[in-house]
């Protein structure tokens, strides 16, 4: 499902993620190939090391989804295929550091040197050369996304007040209107001494439809 902000951007999609998960389908048919002829497997290092990185992704879309779940399972979409092909790309790096033997009319024996050496798992292919890359990729990719959906300057933007309103009410960056938080009520402010009172953050929201097109946060004064 499309969150609200695509429908509100009236761009199109970006053909980014249909590329990457063509490249990683086209990697993963090579790849069953090449384990199929003998090629080296993941190794039990590399498994536990991506599903790492896939619990910090969930962690982190589980995290956005306390603000605006729409908003969360489309990139859920995003990151699924940006993590299976960051997969594949590491094992294309494993096929090119460790490629099939030439055919030879004469196979060498299991116990041979070669097919040892062709039959063991290194710990030097993916692990945590891969990892880090795929972290960084991973994170960047997330960011960007975001930054991409609610229309945001910058990534350090989404940490300020209106970004986070932005994500939370689906819209975009610069349609957040916030009003500065009075003081008066504090303990500090003239005069001096308890003042009885607070303020209460208030949303009015704007809408076409069933899409959110622009916030407007005010401040209301209670008495306690």
């Amino acid at each position: 499902m499309l969150s609200t902000l695509l429908f509100q951007s009236h761009s199109p999609a970006s053909p980014v993620p249909g590329l990457l998960l063509i490249a990683a389908i086209v990697g993963a048919v090579i790849d069953y190939r090449y384990k199929k002829a003998g090629g080296l497997k993941a190794s039990s290092t590399d498994k536990t090391l991506f599903l790492a990185v896939v619990l910090v992704v969930l962690g982190l879309i589980i995290w956005l989804g306390s603000y605006n779940p729409d908003f969360a399972g489309e990139l859920a979409v995003y990151l699924a295929v940006v993590l299976f092909f960051c997969w594949e790309l590491g094992r294309w790096r494993m096929r090119r550091k460790h490629p099939l033997p030439a055919k030879t009319e004469t196979e060498p024996s299991p116990s041979s040197p070669a097919e040892k050496a062709n039959q063991t798992t290194t710990r030097d292919g993916l692990s945590l050369g891969w990892l880090g890359p795929t972290l960084v990729i991973g994170v960047v990719a997330f960011g960007a996304a975001v930054v991409y959906e609610v229309h945001a300057p910058s990534i350090g933007a989404l940490f300020s007040k209106e970004g986070w309103y932005a994500i939370e009410y689906g819209v975009h960056y610069d349609q957040i209107h916030l009003d500065k938080r009075p003081h008066d009520c504090e303990y500090d402010a003239s005069p001096l001494g308890n003042k009885y009172c607070h303020y209460e953050k208030h949303a009015t929201v704007e809408k076409r439809g069933e899409q959110n097109t622009a916030v407007y946060i005010t401040w209301v004064k209670k008495e306690d």
